[in-house]
């Protein structure tokens, strides 16, 4: 009789450790594959936020980036057949400021394994993420237009659009292992070169390709630098931008800008004391203007967005005007002026003048800053959406 009992209280025991022991396996491998769906629809979530994001900061338009923030949130779900994907894209350039956000929901309903035994069929992994564009915060501007080169083939045919070679980071650009990507701006009464891109040599004062150098028919102290908010302010108000003090700052890319007058010595030796070794935007040209556009071979662009025409800073006199069509982050290295010498790819450049008949007083009188244009995010930035000022650069960043 013993014997009896104790056989079905083995039987109970043995349908309770199986019992648990499925359980167990049900928690290892349910809850292992519930893990893999849960990072699975945050990473899609994730994926399309951010792109909706810089959608939003390139085209400004809500309904736009929420498309592209679902379409991209959708390519980015994997073994997923059931889910459900949504997204909610605020600008606040539709209210006069800057930036914007984007919100994705992503939820993956999935058929369990073993949780079965248990009558848990389907499981769901909801995710949520929010990315946020703004313009850079803390980065200094440098004032000045760089003319944007056409592509070369490998063939040498010169094809359309724009390109600035760069650097992968700005502790890259070492003189002479940068060589091939060091760049030049020099800026003179006496000499008219404004860009030097080496190791080539050839100053391209040609910005729109038609035979005329461009360059040369500014005057005075122009030489490319810009006057950003069309105050006219000078110099001083150059060295302001250089340490990244600014207001009612508000540029993009296809904006004519008119030039700067009265750069001095002062210009560069803040540029050395206040941003050399750091990385800051710089604004990137493809049209020179002798005068108000729209003129003659300075046409005012259509069908860009979001107003669907260039932009226009009007300066405070009659002046030259610069195509701002893109922009882009410069460090420089060194600087070469009456308080400092002795940049290595100066003497390069000094070469090439006293080759091209410049006097030596000519040449000693040249101010030059040099460095190299850099791929990645700048070091010391973090906009928040809604706030800081417009460069036509974004950040774009996770902020849920």
């Amino acid at each position: 009789m013993i014997k009896k009992m104790e056989k079905g209280q083995s039987m109970v025991l043995i349908t309770a450790l199986l019992l648990a022991f499925f359980a167990i396996l049900a928690l290892v491998l349910d809850g292992g594959f519930l893990y893999y769906m849960r990072r699975n629809a945050q990473n899609a979530a994730d994926a399309g936020a951010l792109a909706g994001a810089d959608d939003l900061c390139k085209f400004r338009d809500e309904g736009q980036a929420e498309t592209v923030a679902i379409n991209f949130a959708e390519t980015n779900l994997f073994n997923a057949d059931v889910h459900s994907v949504s997204a909610d894209a605020f600008s606040y350039f539709a209210i006069g400021s800057v930036g914007g956000t984007v919100e994705v929901w992503t939820d993956i309903e999935y058929q369990t394994f073993f949780a079965r035994l248990l009558n848990i069929n389907t499981s769901n992994t909801p995710a949520y993420a929010k990315a946020g564009c703004a313009p850079p915060a803390g980065v200094s501007v440098m004032p000045v237009a760089w003319s944007c080169r056409n592509p070369i083939d490998e063939f040498g045919v010169v094809e359309d659009g724009c390109e600035v070679i760069k650097v992968l980071d700005k502790d890259d650009c070492i003189w002479p292992t940068a060589r091939n990507k060091m760049y030049i701006i020099a800026d003179s009464e006496e000499i008219e070169v404004e860009t030097l891109c080496l190791p080539d040599g050839v100053v391209d004062c040609d910005s729109d390709g038609d035979g005329v150098d461009d360059l040369e028919l500014l005057s005075g102290g122009d030489r490319s630098w810009l006057d950003l908010n069309g105050g006219g302010g000078g110099a001083a108000e150059l060295i302001d931008w250089i340490k990244g003090d600014y207001e009612d700052l508000f540029i993009r890319p296809h904006t004519w800008v008119p030039v700067q007058t009265g750069v001095t010595a002062s210009v560069y030796d803040n540029v050395h004391d206040h941003i050399l070794g750091l990385q800051v935007v710089m604004p990137i040209f493809d049209l020179f203007c002798p005068g108000f556009p729209p003129a003659e071979g300075c046409p005012v662009h259509t069908n860009i967005p979001p107003t669907g025409m260039d932009d226009l800073i009007i300066g405070s006199d009659p002046q030259d005007y610069f195509h701002i069509i893109t922009f882009s982050y410069w460090v420089t290295t060194c600087v070469d002026s009456a308080s400092h010498k002795g940049c290595p790819a100066r003497a390069v450049l000094d070469g090439l003048l006293k080759d091209a008949g410049y006097t030596g007083g000519q040449i000693n009188s040249l101010q030059t800053m040099e460095g190299c244009f850099v791929d990645g995010s700048a070091i010391g930035i973090g906009g928040e959406p809604g706030q800081g000022i417009d460069t036509g650069l974004y950040v774009i960043f996770l902020m849920e």
